[in-house]
């Protein structure tokens, strides 16, 4: 081995000595998000004809899609707040107005008893502006929006308002007035009628 060129018996006990490379660990992939456009033909809100017209106009404008469908006057804000909630992996299947029902729970009273000790969570109140009495209470504002939209879109009230409520204290988040609803679904200032 002495009369090996230094360089190779130098490059040999590199070879030998050097530590593995480790494995690289595998890219987990992130499920596919549906297209919007797929998801709302999906739920019966748009057409086939309507979205490549839509994708026409976005590929000419660049706007969102949303955007352009509900200029377009295809869907409603609130179907496109649903759809893109529902798109990005929120699940409304077990949100609090499913899981209340009329008839009490008999385990509810056992888990009440567990918890009374804890601070009591804030909840988001749907009440008509004026009114105590809760017309909806959820755990989220998103799923008390979303039971705000469908009250006006059944019941077309006067006035509905959001507050939060934590430790007996209520602080207001939203209101609509049917009033200022009308006065928007007109036409733009600066336009003909």
């Amino acid at each position: 081995m002495l009369e090996q060129p230094l360089s190779k018996r130098l490059r040999e006990i590199r070879e030998t000595h050097a530590p593995t490379a480790p494995e690289p660990e595998p890219v987990q992939e992130l499920p596919r998000r549906r297209p919007l456009g797929e998801l709302l033909i999906d739920k019966g809100l748009l057409s086939e004809s309507d979205l490549g017209i839509a994708l026409a106009h976005q590929r000419t404008d660049g706007r969102p899609l949303g955007q352009i469908l509900i200029g377009m006057g295809v869907i409603t804000e609130q179907e496109l707040a649903r759809t893109l909630a529902e798109q990005h992996g929120f699940d409304f299947s077990m949100s609090l107005r499913r899981r209340l029902s009329p008839v009490a729970r008999p385990e509810q009273a056992e888990k009440d008893e567990l918890f009374e000790d804890l601070p009591a969570p804030e909840r988001y109140v749907v009440r008509e502006s004026g009114l105590d009495e809760p017309l909806h209470v959820a755990d989220s504002f998103l799923d008390a929006a979303d039971a705000a939209f469908e009250l006006i879109d059944e019941r077309d009230p006067v006035a509905l308002e959001i507050v939060r409520s934590r430790d007996g204290e209520f602080e207001h988040l939203w209101s609509y007035k049917r009033d200022d609803a009308s006065a928007s679904d007109g036409p733009a200032p600066g336009t003909a009628a």
